[in-house]
């Protein structure tokens, strides 16, 4: 196994008031499970940078049904231009996610048209704080004589006394390129926006593995397969993802393309050059690699592998299952054949029901010691 850094979470104890002034004891924090480490010291500085778009409403919907805690900035259709919300933006909005690698979502408030609790308008911008899927806190750029607008600490504040930082953090593609280049071992999570499977994970015994280890875990890392590049193309401001569909277009063949390509260049596939895949590969994959510092990103670099909730049931039994005898002896799966888990075999276990709670019993002590040997602290 390989050697791991312990990192251990700094939480600032800080307080200010809902306004950005004072002190607020009342204030609980949201616990967010993903930051990003997308934008670094060579990102341009525009109006939107350093947030992710959300393509549109409906993935805010989606967020909220699943109960997710994340950070929001509604940006006023006519607010983008102003120069008080360039200021803000730069002087806080960057730095902080710069010094702590959160990862702030926006739309624009034209392209919400439903009630999710939020204050907004279209000339200010409001940075909401979602807690299972509701508005815990809000606060906005306006007015600018407000502390939360002019002084970058007392934005600090306010946010660190509502959030715990984020230990799972979005790459680029090229980002997590370059950590098969190097030589640091390193845990990789293979997801998909739009992947019920990873939501229902990512909902129940993925988030609350962080939630129940506040300290002594070590940064890990996401990629999201429906990114442009990997799982979409964009074309003409559109963006177009993979589709196997007889009516899919061209920009969506292109789409699968390109996603069945980097499945098997990351080796999610199943093949005698990478045993630890799966099929043709599938999410939610989690992988802790030690790359050798030349690109390889197949095959035994991989030395602890999972892939969870991708189950077939047949009569009440598990038919299809990652988790099977033959590849229990994989080095790959050491860390489950060294683990306190009852049940490490699943193939031909009996199920409750079909669906993924069926499942869960069974995947869920699976995915913490995964979670436990990848990630936590070595006792």
């Amino acid at each position: 196994m390989s050697f791991r850094r312990n990192f251990l979470l700094c939480l600032f104890p800080l307080a200010c008031t809902l306004a950005g002034c004072g002190g607020d004891s009342g204030a609980t924090k949201v616990p967010l499970l993903f930051g990003s480490k997308e934008y670094t010291s060579e990102t341009e500085i525009t109006p939107t940078s350093h947030m992710k778009k959300l393509e549109d409403q409906s993935v805010l919907e989606a967020m909220v049904e699943r109960g997710e805690n994340f950070l929001l900035v509604v940006l006023g259709d006519a607010h983008e231009t102003c120069g008080c919300w360039n200021t803000f933006h730069q002087n806080n909005i960057v730095r902080f996610q710069q010094e702590t690698n959160v990862l702030f979502h926006y739309l624009y408030s034209n392209e919400i048209t439903k009630d999710f609790g939020l204050d907004i308008g279209s000339q200010k911008a409001t940075i909401a704080i979602f807690r299972d899927g509701k508005v815990a806190y809000q606060n906005f750029d306006v007015p600018e004589d407000s502390d939360f607008y002019r002084d970058y600490a007392s934005f600090r504040r306010y946010m660190l006394d509502r959030i715990a930082l984020p230990r799972v953090h979005y790459l680029t593609r090229d980002q997590l390129s370059a950590l098969y280049d190097g030589v640091t071992p390193f845990t990789i999570y293979f997801s998909r926006q739009t992947c019920g499977d990873c939501a229902y994970m990512q909902k129940t015994s993925y988030r609350a593995y962080y939630e129940s280890h506040p300290e002594g875990i070590e940064d890990s890392y996401i990629i999201d397969m429906d990114d442009v590049g990997i799982g979409s193309v964009k074309v003409d401001g559109v963006i177009y993802h993979k589709s196997t569909s007889e009516n899919a277009n061209a920009y969506q063949k292109e789409a699968q393309a390109l996603y069945d390509a980097f499945k098997i260049e990351y080796g999610l596939d199943e093949a005698m050059d990478n045993p630890s895949g799966y099929g043709t590969g599938y999410v939610p994959t989690l992988y802790h690699v030690n790359p050798e510092g030349n690109g390889k990103k197949r095959g035994d670099v991989i030395d602890m592998s999972g892939v969870f909730y991708n189950d077939r049931i047949e009569d009440g039994e598990i038919a299809y299952t990652y988790f099977t005898e033959e590849r229990l002896g994989l080095e790959s799966l050491s860390y489950l054949r060294d683990s306190h888990v009852e049940i490490k075999v699943l193939l031909g276990q009996e199920v409750a029901s079909s669906d993924r709670e069926g499942i869960g019993a069974y995947h869920d002590p699976i995915l913490n010691a995964f979670l436990d040997a990848a990630v936590g602290t070595i006792s």
